[in-house]
């Protein structure tokens, strides 16, 4: 069955109609829609729709039939009855308009033909045709008064006209003056004369305009030339002439091809001038702008561009420019900018130019001071180069205030490197111009991190020069009392029996007098005084050595923890001085722990390379071993940590401490030619670092022992002591053993008494520094006499010293006080017996 949607057809959207929602699609015919009555009678024409429709015809009955049919007839005859009255309407009004037409198209000719008395009846049934007879009759009306005004507006015009002729020839006093009757006629004479009037105006206003243009191109340094199109020349000015030399029997031709030919000699690239001049002649719309050289030395700039009249091309304008000088201040002033920069960049230090604290220009070194390339610091602040915003206010407080009355100031400041690290720059600023403006000033920032190193170095090494000074020369006649007194200790132990009760304080006072030799001893040490004897060592067996006396020395409730490699770690030095630092260190570190600790001790092997010298400000290059000393202990602060090498410098308790045990140990790594460092901080205990050349050697066994009995012998003997304790003890001692002696109180007195006694003296024992003349000076003076002569020197200085010193001779003995007696015999014994 066809499912025909009537609503569908009938553009019906009213979702409320039974018929709208119906499923089953019965039709709006036989429904009761709101529709059945309304669209019935309004959409008939539909309704024939309606007998195809298969619901309509499932659904319809006879009264629907009827009715159907009933309203088809009654809209029809409507329908009709309507169409037979329009047509006769329409007939009529054809009939009335053709016969209006006829009548209104012969009035309008008449109207053509000049006729002004024409007139048509208005009358009609339609309103447009009623309208237009009236307009023609109006029309018809002003006929007469239009043909008189339009000769009269012939005859205006025709003034107008000569009037105009005269203006373009030139009478610029033509002036239309005849009156009309036609209000046109008047208004057009009237604009006419205001028109003459203004070209009038606009013509002198151009040529006052022309007149200060020439004045102006006249005025001007810049040679001008015109030449139009045709290769003409349109213009010129004086200055055009003078600057080429340009005669004026070759100018009044006007001829540019004539007025090249004459400049081209004077130039240095003719060839290339005249290509320039074919090229920009070919290429109309072309701007150009050069330089020209002359061959006498002159430079002009040459400027080109095209002449226009509106957007007509009507010539080319030529601009020359005389800019020798110019060029001469350009050159100077390059070579200038270019010292300038060659001093900048000459200059180690950084400098930089600031306008209001930017950074406007740097030279090369700001990389070598602060990290920076100086095209990254360009338009920067100079805060990137302090550690704060509030030191960068404070130097800018400091300095801007000084510099308003002072053209140069200068301080130091700590700065900040590129790679965050700080360093100490000595900061000059300089006013930049008259007075300071906008902050303009130029700042250099010297690098004196290391010159502060090394000035701390300086005053260290200074202070425990003078310090060491001063305690090798206490040492030196301490050396001289405790050689007496030790000397006539051992005397007594000489002249008395083996159980006499006086004999255990005769030992004590050798002890006590040993005791002090070994402070004497480790201030000539601290003084880098002290005899050392070095020999290849490794430094790992003298660790393990003196193991066990640091574990009993820092007791059971602190750790000692040992990391050695298994390669030897060979180093120059005498074992001795090691082992006596070892246990400095070692003795420092059980007073510094308070309680259960680790002390640990470490070596490897480390190369210090320039890199290291510079940042740690200490070193030489090359391999070292490096003995790491640390503790858990307190640890010190950093004003505690500067002093702890000074001697007689302690933390603690009068009486625990003489203060020379670090100082000491200083002065023997120095003596090795090593390093020591020490790292602390509060709490976080301490480690020293040791520095050690390393060397590449095979040990070798030592074989070495002292002996400790009393040698005998014969001879005679001359002594020059001027000391007269150490002297006469001396001379005991020579006599208990055997020997003749001959005393001598200083220089002179040892050469008078050998000259005196020459043929009986067999050996010089001479002290190396005494009054008048000096122990070298002795024995030179008596070689010249005997040149075999035996000598053995004394000193209360080291071989070392005394030997850099030049008061004794490279080759001889040396006895290093305070001595005892068997030593000192047996020396003498081995020398005179030495053949």
């Amino acid at each position: 069955m066809q499912k025909t949607k009537c609503w569908e057809l009938l553009n019906c959207k009213d979702e409320k109609c039974p018929a709208y929602q119906s499923k089953d699609l019965k039709c709006w015919l036989i429904l009761k829609t709101r529709c059945k009555n309304t669209l019935q009678n309004q959409l008939i024409d539909k309704l024939e729709l309606c007998p195809e429709c298969s619901v309509f015809k499932l659904n319809a009955n006879d009264k629907l039939h009827r009715e159907f049919l009933s309203a088809i007839c009654k809209e029809y005859k409507y329908l009709r009855e309507n169409l037979e009255i329009r047509e006769a309407e329409l007939e009529n009004a054809n009939a009335e308009l053709s016969h209006n037409l006829i009548e209104i198209t012969e009035a309008l000719e008449k109207i053509s033909s000049g006729d002004p008395d024409v007139r048509i009846s208005e009358k009609s049934n339609i309103k447009v045709i009623q309208d237009l007879k009236h307009m023609i009759n109006l029309t018809a009306m002003n006929v007469g008064e239009i043909v008189q005004q339009s000769h009269e507006l012939a005859m205006a015009l025709t003034e107008h006209f000569d009037v105009l002729h005269k203006v373009t020839k030139g009478d610029l006093n033509a002036r239309v003056t005849g009156a009309s009757n036609v209000e046109l006629a008047d208004i057009i004479a009237k604009v006419t004369n205001e028109m003459i009037e203004s070209i009038s105006g606009e013509i002198n206003k151009r040529q006052q305009a022309l007149s200060l243009l020439s004045a102006t191109l006249e005025s001007t340094a810049d040679g001008i030339l015109v030449v139009d199109r045709n290769a003409k020349i349109a213009s010129y000015n004086r200055k055009f002439l003078e600057m080429w030399n340009i005669p004026d029997d070759i100018i009044s031709t006007g001829s540019d091809e004539k007025a090249l030919s004459y400049v081209l000699p004077q130039l240095k690239e003719p060839a290339l001038f005249l290509e320039k001049v074919n090229e920009l002649y070919s290429s109309p719309e072309k701007k150009s702008v050069d330089i020209i050289e002359f061959k006498d030395g002159r430079i002009f700039e040459r400027y080109s561009k095209p002449q226009k009249i509106g957007e007509k091309i009507v010539g080319r304008v030529w601009s020359f420019r005389d800019i020798s000088e110019r060029v001469k201040a350009e050159k100077a002033l390059k070579e200038i900018e270019a010292l300038e920069s060659s001093i900048l960049s000459a200059i180690p230090h950084a400098v930089v130019g600031l306008k209001n604290r930017i950074i406007i220009f740097a030279n090369n070194s700001v990389e070598k001071v602060f990290g920076w390339k100086p095209e990254e610091l360009i338009g920067q602040s100079t805060r990137i180069l302090y550690r704060s915003d509030k030191e960068f206010e404070e130097i800018g407080n400091l300095f801007y205030p000084v510099l308003q009355k002072m053209r140069t100031f200068s301080e130091e400041f700590v700065c900040r490197h590129k790679s965050g690290e700080d360093i100490i720059c000595r900061v000059t600023a300089s006013v930049i111009g008259p007075r300071l403006e906008d902050k303009k000033i130029v700042v250099s920032y010297e690098d004196i991190t290391e010159s502060k190193k090394l000035a701390a170095q300086l005053i260290q090494a200074q202070k425990m020069e003078a310090v060491g000074t001063l305690a090798g020369g206490v040492a030196h006649d301490f050396n001289n009392i405790l050689t007496a007194i030790l000397s006539y200790a051992n005397l007594i132990l000489m002249k008395i029996s083996t159980d006499n009760p006086v004999r255990k304080y005769v030992n004590n006072i050798i002890l006590a007098s040993e005791k002090a030799a070994a402070l004497t001893k480790n201030l000539l040490t601290f003084s880098r005084k002290q005899i050392i004897e070095p020999r290849p060592v490794n430094i790992n067996e003298i660790i393990n050595n003196i193991k066990n006396l640091i574990v009993r020395l820092i007791g059971e409730e602190i750790e000692l923890k040992i990391n050695l490699p298994d390669e030897k770690l060979i180093v120059f030095a005498d074992p001795v001085n090691i082992e006596q630092v070892l246990m400095n260190l070692a003795s420092n570190a059980k007073d510094a722990i308070s309680d259960r600790g680790i002390i640990s001790i470490k070596t490897e092997v480390i190369e210090l390379d320039n890199e290291f010298i510079r940042i740690h400000g200490y070193g030489k290059p090359g391999k070292y071993v490096l003995i790491s000393f640390s503790d858990t202990g307190e640890g010190m602060d950093e004003k505690t940590r500067s002093r702890i090498f000074e001697p007689f410098f302690t933390t603690k308790e009068v009486g625990k401490g003489t203060g020379l045990g670090l100082a000491m140990s200083y002065g023997i790594i120095k003596q090795h030619d090593g390093f020591i460092t020490c790292y602390s901080e509060k709490g976080k205990g301490t480690t020293f670092k040791i520095y050690l050349p390393l060397i590449n050697v095979k040990l070798q066994k030592n074989n070495h022992h002292e002996s400790h009995y009393i040698v005998r012998g014969h001879g005679t003997i001359l002594i020059a002591e001027d000391n007269e304790d150490v002297r006469k003890s001396a001379v005991e001692i020579l006599v208990e053993a055997g020997y003749k002696v001959i005393e001598a109180i200083d220089g002179e007195d040892a050469i008078k008494k050998y000259l005196e006694n020459r043929n009986k003296i067999d050996l010089l024992l001479l002290d190396v520094v005494m009054p008048k003349k000096n122990g070298k000076e002795v024995y030179e003076s008596i070689k010249l006499e005997k040149p075999d002569i035996k000598v053995i020197f004394t000193s209360g200085y080291t071989y070392d010293i005394a030997h850099k010193k030049g008061v004794i001779a490279d080759g001889v003995d040396l006895v290093i006080k305070p001595f005892v007696p068997n030593i000192l015999l047996q020396k003498i014994n081995e020398t005179i017996n030495r053949k």
